[in-house]
């Protein structure tokens, strides 16, 4: 298997994540209790939980490092101690327990795309709406059913998407959501997803030409967009060794991301001691 960062190219690095946890606070603080046990109930509910889970950067870097090339645009895969390891939409609904499966047919689709009374009513029909802006239309929104709708959107997208905070989000989510059992059943499992790995993907294939033309970093900072919380409970549940060490594990169950404990962020030299043992896998 080659390597996207072949190992004498590999460099140290601070990793931060773009997602924002406090979002759950707000929006679960600024909804009544009807909609906010709807919230709780919906498949974004169980991230509540993922708050127990201290962000490693310097264990997301590491994985990076040892990612392999692969032609597949749905996978990434790893190679730890010349062990193979894959990370799939199906380890994704595992550990997120966000519903990766088909949603509705593609006319009723085409039908709610096309609901934009949101858009217009809040955001005057622009074309490009940032997260703070959407914050703000969340904060200041006096219809209930409505602040429900774009609380979810929110989260959607500050906590699954997380796009640069310039950026401007999925409008058609806007769109979606006036379809409540759909978004709230199944909307945002697949596409986070991909939206994560292409993030990790693009990000390292970048890196990698960098390389071959400029000397390896002594130290660099960039920022993970999707979820990588979410690739870092993958490492402690496909890697034992790997989540004994940094992590606790308190129950069995799905989705996986509410099963562990992490306080405490540990080292990149720690993390490289534990991924160089043969034990790893």
């Amino acid at each position: 298997m080659e390597f996207v960062i072949e190992k004498g190219d590999r460099f140290e690095a601070k990793a931060t994540q773009v997602i924002s946890l406090a979002s759950i606070d707000l929006i679960l603080g600024s909804l009544e209790n009807e909609h906010k046990k709807m919230f709780e109930a919906s498949c974004f509910g169980q991230f509540v939980g993922m708050r127990r889970i201290k962000f490693s950067g310097q264990l997301i870097h590491q994985l990076l490092n040892r990612l392999v090339k692969c032609d597949k645009e749905d996978e990434l895969w790893f190679c730890f101690r010349d062990k193979p390891a894959r990370f799939s939409l199906k380890k994704w609904a595992l550990i997120t327990g966000l519903n990766c499966g088909t949603g509705p047919d593609a006319k009723h689709m085409e039908y709610v795309r096309r609901a934009n009374r949101l858009l217009y009513h809040y955001f005057e029909g622009k074309s490009h709406i940032t997260t703070k802006e959407l914050e703000v239309a969340f904060a200041k929104c006096q219809d209930v059913r409505d602040k429900f709708k774009l609380g979810l959107v929110l989260f959607l997208e500050s906590v699954l998407y997380c796009p640069d905070r310039r950026g401007s989000i999925q409008l058609a989510s806007l769109s979606i959501v006036e379809d409540l059992i759909y978004f709230t059943a199944v909307h945002g499992g697949k596409e986070s997803f991909h939206h994560t790995i292409a993030t990790f993907k693009r990000y390292w294939r970048g890196k990698s030409k960098e390389l071959k033309t400029n000397p390896k970093p002594s130290h660099f900072k960039y920022s993970l967009h999707g979820s990588p919380l979410a690739l870092q409970v993958w490492a402690y549940e496909a890697m034992p060794h790997v989540g004994l060490q940094f992590a606790s594990k308190f129950q069995h169950k799905v989705p996986r991301m509410v099963c562990w404990d992490a306080t405490v962020a540990p080292t990149s030299s720690e993390i490289n001691d534990v991924l160089n043992q043969r034990k790893v896998n």
